[in-house]
C-alpha cells in the first residue's frame, strides 16, 4: 500500500536539518509546511526514506515502478 499522505515540507525540512544539509531553494518559498515537498530527486527521496525509517523503527521505501504504473492505471 502507498502512503495516504505526502512527505510535508516541514517533515523534509526537518530531515535536512537533522542531518546538517543545506536548504534546497525549492523549499525557500513561501509554502505552507504541511504542503507536499516537491522538486527533490529520488537520491534525495530515498535518503529521506532511510532515514525516517531508522527514526521510526520501521521500513520506509519510494514506490516500484510497477507499483506506481498499478495506481495510476486504476
Amino acid at each position: 500500500m502507498l502512503a495516504t499522505h505526502p512527505v510535508t515540507r516541514a517533515a523534509f525540512k526537518e530531515y535536512l536539518r537533522a542531518t546538517g544539509q543545506t536548504l534546497p531553494v525549492a523549499l525557500a518559498r513561501p509554502e505552507p509546511p504541511t504542503a507536499p515537498v516537491t522538486y527533490i530527486s529520488q537520491a534525495e527521496a530515498a535518503a529521506y526514506c532511510r532515514w525516517a525509517s531508522a527514526g521510526a523503527g520501521h521500513a520506509y521505501r519510494l514506490p516500484t515502478m510497477a507499483e506506481l504504473q498499478e495506481l495510476y492505471t486504476e
